[in-house]
This record gives structure tokens, sequence and C-alpha cells, in this order.
């Protein structure tokens, strides 16, 4: 008598559906020329003001809209860092999520999280800091990419910012 230890599973085919989202890396430098990100607290996660495009709308409006209506901060685009599609399985659906990122600059508002939406803190952080509170791998590439793009820019600029304080 032969056992077998391979286990058959039964699937169910799944909907699919694509959910297009934009997502603002915000950062500033300080008067001390250190570059800062923005993180949002959402749901007991760090992470980064992101949300779904609305009917028609452009992913680099709807980046700056969900930077206004997560963090109460308005900010100017500095281009677009990368794309990334990611599945989430969610009530016997995939949804293939496909995320624009931009780099947003702040430029005014007051901070306030969107208490609706879940989100309980905003926090400032060094890079070094965010890459370790992120918990999305693409999350953390993206705050990278936006460091690789500052630190470019400012050395063609003649204004070497410092992207690494401790």
């Amino acid at each position: 008598m032969t056992t077998s230890y391979v286990q058959t599973c039964q699937t169910r085919p799944f909907a699919v559906t694509t959910q297009f989202a934009a997502c603002g890396v915000v950062y500033r430098w300080t008067t001390n020329a250190f570059v800062e990100f923005l993180l949002i607290k959402k749901r007991g996660d760090w992470t980064l003001p992101k949300g779904q495009l609305l009917e028609g709308e452009p992913a680099d409006v709807a980046a700056l809209r969900e930077v206004a209506e997560e963090t109460g901060l308005r900010g100017v685009l500095h281009g677009e860092l990368l794309r990334t599609l990611y599945p989430v399985v969610k009530g016997g659906q995939v949804i293939h999520k496909q995320l624009i990122y931009f780099l947003v600059r702040v430029v005014d508002g007051t901070e306030r999280p969107q208490f609706n939406e879940r989100i309980t803190m905003l926090r400032w952080c060094t890079l070094i800091a965010a890459l370790r509170l992120l918990r999305q791998s693409h999350h953390r590439v993206a705050v990278l990419a936006a460091a690789e793009r500052l630190a470019s820019d400012a050395m063609e600029a003649g204004h070497p910012g410092n992207l690494y304080r401790p």
C-alpha cells in the first residue's frame, strides 16, 4: 500500500479586475538641508498617501488629491517615479492593482490625518527610518527611487543635500 503525500486543491475561477491608483512620495527639505519623507499610519501600518483614480482623472492629479485629502498638505509634482502592478485577492476576486508613484514636494497646508479613512498619524522620517517603517516592499522601492532622484537633482544644482541623516 502506498501513501500519497500530495494533496489536490480544488480551485474555482476567480473574477479578475484591475484598479488604478496613484501614490505620492511626499518630501521636504529641512532647514539643515536634510530630506524627510512623509508616512501615514493607516490601519496600524505605516504607508504612503495613495488612492484610486476617479473616473477620467489623470494619475498625477489623483496623487496630489490623495496627498491633500489624507494629510491636509498641498504639494507640487516633481515627476513620476515608477509604476508597479501587484495582485490582491479579496472576496473571491483577484484585483490587479496598478500603482503609479509620483514625487511630491510639500508647499503648504496644515498636517491633518484623514481619520474617516482610518489614518491615525502622520510622521516625517529620514530615508533610513522610512525604509524601516514601510511594510510593503514596493513602497520602499519608491522611496529609494525618490531619494535617488533628489540626490541627482541636488548634485546637478550644486546643492548636495543630505539624504542619509541618521
